[in-house]
């Protein structure tokens, strides 16, 4: 018996170095890094904060919460105000607080998650007209578990980014269903300490065009996952730039003095990932664009002198950057970069 027991432990104990030998940080190195100058599309525009961007042949999509309205639409080329729409409030077209602007390309709608009322609503935007239609509505509230967010799929598919119903203790995190029927789940989170598992909730996370792709990446330390949506949920990649360090006070998430910040943003598209990065103990070095394929692989980054909070992409031009800049003097604006 004392033989078996010793055996354990050494089990344990090779398991665990191997653990923390997989989760060895490094800090990522990039084979094309430049400066890149902005260029401002508009000063003007109505924006309160930025909680997404989106992008396509002809125009930005804002998602902040302005006048009452949570969707702001600009002209991408002069940079001039097309229309504002979508009301905030309770009601069946009305958005309480949007988290997710996801662009279906297929169908010109665009989606936005309420995560105050567990709801992803579809809109069109007639761009003769220049006004939007609520044109889907999916609830998740008779799933009877939590919805944190959620994507609209193929056929009724959806991705959920949520706790299953009775579910207690560990986090749970991404689900695939088809209707109301659960098909996948994916719940490993890449981290050695479980009560580092929370910094995975405010993650920032984006789901590629064609809905074939997902990536995550976290502000609280630095690291990047992706994964591939198909009849399951199948994780492609994880890199390990910088550890997490919080400590949870309150029922927040606080600094320590190791903390570094990661990821503020990030966006999928169909070949690569976009991102918005600090590497620093300063969170406020959000001035950093950097470009990764689905490998994980560091592709380039991007130097500004702007303070950076969304950044947005289309398949119609790949060597040009959209984004959500601030300054004390000028507020929030949009600017462009070229790549």
């Amino acid at each position: 018996m004392k033989h078996m027991v010793f055996y354990l432990i050494m089990l344990l104990s090779i398991s665990c170095s191997n653990r923390q030998k997989e989760l060895s940080y490094q800090e990522p190195v990039f084979p094309i890094e430049k400066h890149i100058p902005a260029q401002i599309l508009t000063d003007t525009a109505l924006i309160a904060y930025p909680y997404d961007l989106n992008v396509d042949d002809s125009y930005l999509y804002l998602l902040s919460l302005v006048d009452g309205n949570w969707l702001h639409i600009y002209n991408k080329h002069t940079g001039e105000w097309v229309c504002s729409g979508i009301r905030h409030g309770q009601g069946p077209d009305e958005i309480a607080t949007g988290t997710i602007l996801f662009l279906e390309r297929e169908t010109n709608s665009l989606y936005i998650y309420d995560s105050s009322q567990s709801k992803l609503l579809g809109f069109s935007f007639d761009k003769e007209k220049k006004s939007l239609s609520c044109v889907s509505h999916k609830s998740f509230v008779e799933y009877g578990g939590v919805a944190r967010t959620a994507w609209p799929l193929t056929d009724e598919h959806y991705l959920v980014n949520g706790q299953e119903k009775g579910s207690i203790g560990q986090l749970q995190r991404f689900q695939l269903y088809n209707q109301e029927t659960l098909v996948a789940k994916y719940n490993t989170t890449p981290t050695a300490d479980r009560n580092n598992d929370i910094a995975f909730i405010s993650a920032s996370q984006s789901l590629s065009p064609d809905k074939s792709k997902l990536v995550v990446g976290t502000l609280w330390g630095g690291i990047l996952e992706t994964f591939r949506i198909d009849k399951r949920i199948e994780n492609i990649s994880t890199r390990y730039f910088l550890p997490i360090n919080i400590q949870f006070i309150k029922e927040t998430i606080q600094p320590t003095d190791q903390t570094m910040y990661g990821f503020t943003s990030v966006q999928a598209l169909n070949d690569r990932i976009c991102g918005i990065w600090i590497g620093d103990k300063d969170p406020n070095h959000n001035s950093s664009i950097v470009c990764f394929d689905w490998d994980g692989k560091e592709i380039a980054q991007y130097h500004t002198d702007n303070i950076l909070l969304k950044i947005a992409q289309s398949p119609e031009e790949p060597n040009r950057v959209y984004a959500v800049a601030a300054s004390p003097e000028k507020g929030f604006y949009l600017v462009y970069f070229d790549v």
